[in-house]
């Protein structure tokens, strides 16, 4: 059984977008917000248990300066590397997409996470994604960028380094980049949540799903709920809440799950799917 790798803290549900894609249903009118010390809590016990990284998501972090700050300067004093993920919104002009880094960058942060597809731009004018990809550069942080594509994008993966004006972005799967300044990761929309209604996906043929990110890449809710990943399953399965158990008895009883146990080695499953994710919150149908 693999070890915890790493913590996402969903800091927030709340959003400035309501992206057609989400399978949070983030957006604007949530308002459920992770407590400090519940964040404390979550980042002390990740570190006992072996975690490497701590992921701060949602909904949109950048929402909650006043908790990314501490959460962030703790997680560096116990080692840990930190990333955010971000569709970019705050960063309106350089010099704001700059004030809004560098404290984050002093405290340790390691990873600026950008979204950057259609779904987002529908709310994020891309010009604010460059001014926070270029700002990110300029400190040295390392630069991920989530793309999720379905059949008819208009914005693709090989799109994306002329909208920021950098052709140094390795697209994972594609030709090599020496010493990119970014890495490009595409994910298909996955039908949950507000993804469901999304219809022009590609659909291809799977025979098992085996998920190593199952109960290795964990989330945490606002609420302390403990997810089994970061990815849709979590809007299915509750594993317990840190409020109530330490997170390392949650994750013991957890690997006893047959379920979950089952997805971990491979459980085979036939079907029209998009992704692994697809594939495994079916079994739950």
């Amino acid at each position: 059984m693999s070890s915890l790798f790493r913590v996402g803290l969903l800091l927030t549900f709340r959003c400035n977008a309501e992206c057609r894609h989400c399978f949070f249903a983030s957006g604007p009118h949530r308002d459920e917000v992770m407590s400090t010390d519940l964040g404390i809590k979550a980042i002390d016990e990740a570190a006992v248990l072996g975690a490497e990284w701590i992921s701060f998501t949602g909904g949109e972090p950048f929402l909650e300066l006043a908790l990314l700050e501490p959460l962030i300067a703790f997680a560096n004093e116990l080692g840990l590397k930190t990333e955010i993920v971000s569709n970019g919104f705050w960063a309106e002009t350089p010099e704001k997409a700059e004030s809004a880094l560098v404290p984050l960058w002093g405290l340790g942060l390691d990873v600026l996470n950008l979204s950057i597809d259609d779904f987002h731009q529908e709310y994020v004018p891309i010009k604010h994604v460059k001014n926070a990809y270029d700002a990110a550069k300029k400190l040295g942080l390392k630069i991920v960028i989530m793309t999720t594509i379905s059949k008819n994008n208009n914005i693709t993966a090989e799109k994306i380094p002329e909208l920021l004006q950098d052709d140094k972005i390795l697209i994972i799967g594609r030709a090599h980049v020496r010493e990119p300044n970014a890495l490009l990761v595409e994910t298909p929309v996955t039908p949950a949540g507000r993804g469901e209604s999304i219809e022009d996906h590609e659909y291809m043929l799977m025979t098992e799903i085996q998920c190593n990110e199952a109960l290795r890449d964990i989330g945490i809710g606002p609420d302390g709920s403990v997810y089994p990943c970061c990815g849709p399953l979590a809007i299915r399965i509750t594993l317990g809440n840190l409020k109530d158990s330490r997170l390392k008895e949650i994750l013991n009883r957890a690997k006893k799950d047959e379920f979950l146990a089952s997805i971990r080695k491979g459980k085979p499953i036939s079907g029209a799917f998009i992704t692994r994710c697809h594939a495994c919150i079916s079994l739950l149908e």
